[in-house]
């Protein structure tokens, strides 16, 4: 079994006596997608960044690819973090977009409707819904896609 893509073990970071992330413990495998939720000042961009090697922890250590983010600082630039090549603007919200209409797709196949919802049905629900354009930025041949 191959090292974990992300290792994290009791991180933790204070802001003098605010505790922002308090001994948060997790691993990621390569090529497994996972994700931070929470409401806002719960701690998910401070732990970004304490990964990216933006942040010293006061506590705890964290692996990213197999670097250790204490002594191998600076994995990401501020810049890159900024521009949202690594860490989305908090108002991008197309993946989520995109799970909840796979979710909604998904929850009327098992409700009772015995099928997917076909292309047209999805997208009334998406607009009725105020998604667009952020889903459409994901299915090929509708949208723009960056």
């Amino acid at each position: 079994m191959s090292d974990p893509a992300i290792e994290v073990n009791n991180l933790t970071k204070k802001f003098g006596s605010f505790t922002t992330v308090d001994q948060i413990s997790f691993s990621v495998k390569s090529g497994e997608i996972f994700g931070f939720l929470g409401a806002n000042g719960a701690g998910k961009s401070t732990t970004i960044r304490m990964l990216c090697g933006l942040l010293e922890p006061t506590d705890g250590a964290a692996k990213v690819g197999g670097y250790d983010v204490r002594t191998q600082s600076n994995l990401v630039t501020e810049e890159q973090l900024s521009k949202g090549i690594l860490l989305p603007d908090m108002k991008d919200i197309r993946f989520v977009s995109r799970q909840v209409a796979k979710a909604v797709a998904i929850e009327t196949r098992e409700s009772g409707l015995g099928r997917l919802l076909n292309d047209d049905e999805l997208e009334r629900i998406i607009k009725i819904a105020q998604w667009e354009p952020h889903y459409y930025s994901f299915r090929p041949g509708k949208g723009n896609l960056d």
